[in-house]
């Protein structure tokens, strides 16, 4: 039973204070090997041939011709492992100075400082790497599709951590000393069954997973906040976390588009207002009210603690703004409900929002 509860509860919550505020379609067929963003939010991609970046108002915009097969910035400055998995450095004006650093088969890089001096962690199968501009200097053995820092943290002080993920588990890591990876322990944060195509952090340490029906935001303890509903997101799509704008990114491979996740404010985009009912709790009547700030088509229905319909309080096309529906506390055939924990859900095509009630006689 308390299985069924958590699911109920996990896929009522709509993501709240997240919002759509853009999408930018890429080139037809234009293949995104990796997506990450410069210090001022700008947001760059790599594909097989070409560095791009995207401008939210004039769409993509060239940048320089280069093969690579994986993509990192730090400030303003560039950082590519080509094709033979070399360290290269593009400056401002697209020229190239190649480092004699190689990686076997990178999948990944993350750029960061360390006393002021870039570092790079190069995730390879088996392996995860810490280098500088021409060496190696710290290996671990570890399984992994993806690995993401805390940005803006300080990696060069004991115990800061990073994340990875692998089997569709979200791992954290903590060590004492970045500069020996072997020193690092891993922990569990997240287990799914279902697919994770990718996952972010923010400066809060908030994990964003990347589903392909949803977007879910984890606590630093795991502890689900909320839940995005997504659609038609395939293998190869990218989530990253805009520490410049605070806002999410989402690069969709099956339609390639990139699309901007971005906080809602207090009170913006509040379609529907779904208040405490009163009395609570219950004994032989409730009022439910809602608040609608545009005319909606939708549903009311109470449900039991396991997720089981109990009555539709409501049905149709609702005007703008405030409603009221009384419940006496009785299910589809009059019967009086008995004393316990019960839900009441408001349901529209712009989303759903759930609130708890009590009966007690």
């Amino acid at each position: 039973m308390k299985k069924l509860i958590v699911l109920f509860l996990f896929f009522c919550l709509a993501g709240a204070g997240w919002q759509r505020s853009g999408s930018i379609a890429l080139p037809k067929a234009q293949q995104v090997l990796d997506l990450t963003t410069d210090s001022s939010g700008e947001i760059w991609y790599l594909a097989p041939s070409s560095i791009s970046k995207i401008d939210e108002g004039k769409g993509v915009v060239a940048f320089g011709k280069v093969s690579g097969k994986c993509l990192a910035i730090l400030g303003q400055d560039i950082y590519l492992l080509d094709q033979e998995g070399r360290l290269v450095f593009i400056d401002s004006e697209g020229k190239q100075e190649k480092s004699t650093l190689i990686f076997n088969n990178p999948r990944q890089m993350v750029v960061f400082t360390i006393d002021e001096k870039p570092m790079f962690l190069v995730l390879e199968p088996g392996d995860l790497n810490l280098a500088n501009d021409d060496k190696i200097v710290s290996s671990i053995l570890l399984n992994a599709e993806r690995i993401a820092l805390v940005p803006g943290a300080d990696y060069g002080e004991p115990q800061t951590p990073f994340f990875t993920l692998s089997n569709n588990q979200i791992k954290i890591w903590h060590g004492d000393d970045i500069n020996n990876l072997e020193s690092y322990k891993e922990q569990l944060l997240f287990n799914s069954s279902d697919q994770i195509l990718d996952f972010s952090v923010d400066g809060a340490v908030n994990l964003y997973i990347l589903f392909p029906d949803s977007m879910v935001v984890l606590d630093s303890t795991g502890t689900r906040k909320s839940r995005i509903g997504l659609e038609n997101i395939g293998p190869g799509s990218r989530l990253i976390f805009n520490s410049r704008t605070g806002n999410l990114l989402l690069f969709n491979a099956n339609e390639n588009v990139v699309e901007t996740f971005s906080r809602a404010k207090p009170g913006e985009g509040e379609l529907i207002v779904l208040k405490k009912n009163y009395p609570n709790p219950v004994d032989d009547y409730t009022e439910i009210e809602f608040i609608l700030s545009q005319p909606l088509n939708l549903t009311l229905t109470i449900y039991n603690l396991i997720g089981e319909p109990v009555k539709v309080l409501a049905r149709g096309n609702f005007s703008e703004g405030r409603h009221k529906v009384i419940w006496h506390a009785e299910d589809e055939r009059g019967n009086l409900m008995p004393n316990g924990v019960y839900f009441y859900r408001l349901e529209s095509e712009k989303g759903v929002a759930i609130r708890q009630l009590v009966i007690l006689r």
